[in-house]
């Protein structure tokens, strides 16, 4: 676990979020209860200092993208790996309504194979793995194409929620 933002640049990116209107509502198999921003302008705005402490241990990681995404009760991600050409991620709390502590689970077994197949079994996947659970304004990195991972849902009140972005690199 790293440390990206400060609590104001939290609240800011928070306000940003909330402040747009026209959220993308995942309906698909793998997300449920959340919404979420593309590529949120005032997330660019950290790209070059976030980039230079990934590329310390990923000389050749090119920035790619973010999401911000908040999450609400009965939230969850299915098991899955990231799509071609986000080969680093930086998972970043931003908010957590009361301490909801919702871990990040990374599975420690790697994918077979370069494509994540959806309908594979992954009982081995979560057999043994890393639950992470990062306070607001910390970050987890992990390497999303290789290694599988979700977020169980999300059992919380009606009021709380939790709010990340998700910052992507390609390794070149």
């Amino acid at each position: 676990m790293i440390s990206i933002f400060s609590p104001e640049e939290c609240a800011s990116l928070v306000a940003q979020f909330d402040a747009v209107e026209d959220k993308n509502d995942e309906k698909e198999v793998f997300y449920k209860n959340s919404k979420g921003v593309y590529n949120l302008p005032a997330t660019w705005a950290y790209v070059d200092r976030i980039t230079k402490r990934i590329q310390q241990r990923y000389p050749t990681a090119k920035f790619d993208s973010t999401y911000t995404r908040v999450y609400t009760r009965g939230s969850f991600l299915g098991i899955h790996t990231d799509r071609g050409g986000l080969d680093v991620s930086l998972s970043v709390c931003l908010e957590d309504r009361n301490n909801l502590e919702w871990p990040l689970n990374v599975s420690t077994t790697k994918i077979d194979g370069a494509e994540w197949d959806p309908h594979v079994d992954t009982s081995r996947f979560k057999e043994e793995f890393i639950g992470v659970v990062c306070p607001p304004g910390q970050g987890a990195i992990m390497e999303g194409r290789r290694y599988p991972h979700w977020r169980d849902e999300l059992l919380c009140g009606e009021a709380q929620r939790a709010v990340y972005v998700f910052y992507h690199w390609a390794i070149t």
